[in-house]
């Protein structure tokens, strides 16, 4: 997406990962906000519809190193949206010495998704990460181990029927902020790009200036 602005004392990426059956068009306006901010920023691409997770990580632990070396940066955080922050967790549980700082979870199944589990009897044949995220003690996302070693924050709609606040939670996490929104709408929102930003600067998703505010309102244009 070009040279980033300069915004930050280093060169620092951000590697974006949609969810299940999504594609780079779900985070296209969130990867941009974060352009603006300063990040030179990565949207990936993954076939999640018809692949198992287990099946993706080797092969996304490899474009993520290639990207990160071709990259030359100081800094890699991942912003991770529904599916991709459980692709994320089991591509670290593989390939633990992938170079990550900071990662942000938008509406993660943590826990697996209430929605997965009713989808799961109808798809799970052609779309077998639906059987993995049910929210069941006997599913692939619910037996990954919780412990990360990168600064980890957490964003949850209110509003989010597929993957519920409490659906997000991971012992792991420096930081959780909801927001008033469901599932869908969580990565076009200005205020989720502005926590984003926040956590990936400071580690927290409230602004290091306490004068500072997170912008309200959700599907408001890029500045």
């Amino acid at each position: 997406m070009g040279e980033p602005a300069v915004k930050h004392s280093k060169r620092e990426m951000v590697i974006a990962l949609h969810g299940l059956a999504g594609g780079c068009w779900t985070n296209w306006l969130l990867v941009r906000r974060l352009a603006a901010e300063g990040y030179l920023v990565e949207n990936i691409d993954y076939p999640s519809f018809r692949c198992s997770i287990p099946k993706l990580v080797d092969g996304l632990a490899e474009r993520f190193r290639k990207t990160v070396h071709a990259a030359e940066v100081d800094a890699v955080h991942v912003v991770a949206y529904s599916m991709g922050g459980i692709v994320v967790r089991a591509m670290l549980n593989d390939h633990a010495d992938l170079p990550i700082d900071r990662m942000v979870m938008i509406a993660p199944p943590n826990q697996g998704s209430p929605a997965a589990t009713r989808m799961a009897k109808w798809f799970r044949w052609f779309c077998p990460a639906v059987h993995e995220l049910r929210d069941r003690a006997s599913s692939y996302v619910q037996r990954l181990p919780g412990g990360l070693s990168q600064d980890v924050g957490i964003i949850a709609g209110t509003y989010d029927r597929c993957v519920p606040v409490e659906s997000t939670r991971l012992e792991a996490v420096q930081d959780i902020v909801e927001v008033p929104a469901s599932h869908a709408t969580l990565p076009f929102r200005r205020d989720v790009a502005a926590y984003c930003s926040n956590f990936l600067q400071y580690g927290q998703f409230a602004p290091a200036d306490a004068t500072a505010s997170v912008p309200s309102g959700g599907l408001l244009p890029v500045r």
